[in-house]
């Protein structure tokens, strides 16, 4: 009884926010050059391992320049077009890279995929926001993120596949997915008439959180929860980025294989555990839950540090950071929605996916450095340390922001 209720949470959310989360799972499903990026770039087009790692992080900033430029065009144009669009740029990316033979041409292609892929990721969260009420504003952020992890569970084993057998089809068949989601998604906005400015302010403005009730964030604050949520990013994207090289060292042939399973296990934890957090935390502020996720991956961190060398207490670690990564994806934006109106929903809710695209870019750089200068575990060491400075500076922040409510409700008895 307790597995439906559970689930009873993402019923009625509406037609609209359904296609939203198909859009996702189709998207995920056809994410065929993703998962394949770096062998590509190393095997196919034949760049070196140093450039790659340029190539990379070029990426990332571009895609967390879309996020910036998307973040902008929701709040000025409808959300439901801007979605639409920034999908076909992914998809003319995709075909574009199947249709050109040179190098040079297919790594611009790429980034003008990678560029699409930032756009969207922004507009979808803020399309998702601006139908959601406060009331089912956490089941229907985390209904897109399950989806998208089913999707993932899907996409990378056809990658693999097509990668040895049809190598075109990994741009096509991406390029394809993403125009079906975008059409599956047109489709429903516009038999919802959800393209029409009235049903925008309709389903964001008039059920949002009184922004004076909440306070406003200041771009002091906005500063302070950017740095924030790069911290926390940091240390995941380290995680990915240290984990695979320290399952080489410790466990040699069979480290890749390992990686993997904990690659799987992190995807099984994301679709398992998602709904069941959701729902015991129903009565649980946004604030607090997202105080959680810092924990969760210092905790991981160090049990790592108990025991490396056995197997078990990396199944152990994977299991805490994915609550961690649940916890921080599901809270972060929804955390910045009691102090967001309907004019600044886009800018303000892609914060988060910045400060994770930022961290990106300068995580491999940090980490290879202290690799090549330290040891293995010199990055892991650095991002408990970033997991503690998040938690101390996020802590101060919430307790900040409340005692600005609670002076808000004194003034108004006065």
């Amino acid at each position: 009884m307790e597995n439906m209720v559970m689930f009873k949470r993402y019923f009625n959310l509406g037609p609209v926010v359904y296609s939203i989360a198909l859009a996702r799972f189709i998207s995920a499903c056809g994410a065929f050059v993703p998962p394949m990026l770096i062998i590509i770039l190393h095997d196919k087009l034949g760049i070196s391992s140093e450039l790659i790692g340029y190539i990379v992080a070029a990426y990332a900033i571009v895609a967390m320049l879309g996020s910036i430029v998307s973040g902008f065009l929701c709040d000025r144009f409808k959300t439901g077009i801007i979605v639409i669009c920034s999908m076909c740029v992914t998809t003319t990316g995709y075909l574009l890279s199947a249709a050109v033979s040179e190098s040079v041409y297919v790594i611009l292609t790429l980034g003008l995929s990678q560029l699409g892929i930032g756009l969207t990721y922004t507009s979808t969260l803020t399309l998702s926001l601006k139908l959601s009420k406060p009331i089912n504003r956490a089941n229907i952020v985390s209904l897109n993120y399950l989806c998208f992890n089913l999707g993932s569970a899907i996409g990378p084993a056809i990658a693999g596949y097509l990668y040895l057998e049809k190598y075109e089809m990994l741009y096509i068949g991406s390029g394809i997915a993403i125009f079906v989601a975008a059409i599956t998604l047109f489709t429903s906005l516009y038999i919802n008439d959800a393209l029409s400015p009235i049903y925008r302010n309709e389903s964001y403005k008039n059920d949002q959180v009184d922004v004076a009730k909440e306070g406003t964030l200041s771009r002091y604050d906005i500063i302070i929860y950017s740095t924030i949520c790069f911290l926390i990013c940091f240390t995941f994207a380290t995680l990915m980025f240290t984990l695979p090289i320290t399952m080489n060292v410790l466990f040699a042939n069979k480290g890749a294989l390992y990686f993997g399973y904990l690659m799987s296990l992190n995807a099984l934890c994301v679709i398992m555990l998602t709904p069941i957090i959701v729902h015991f935390s129903r009565n649980i502020s946004y604030g607090s839950m997202l105080l959680l996720s810092p924990v969760f991956y210092f905790v991981s961190l160090a049990v790592i540090f108990l025991d490396d060398s056995v197997f078990l207490v990396f199944i152990i670690s994977t299991v805490l950071w994915s609550i961690g990564e649940i916890v921080y994806l599901t809270y972060s934006e929804l955390f910045l929605t009691d102090y967001a109106s309907e004019e600044n929903i886009g800018k303000i809710s892609s914060i988060p996916t910045i400060c994770y695209q930022l961290a990106s870019v300068a995580s491999p750089l940090i980490s290879g450095y202290l690799i090549n200068f330290g040891s293995s575990d010199a990055p892991l060491k650095i991002s408990m340390v970033f997991s503690v400075l998040a938690l101390i500076n996020l802590s101060g922040f919430i307790l900040k922001k409340k005692r600005i409510k609670l002076g808000l409700k004194c003034n108004k008895g006065i």
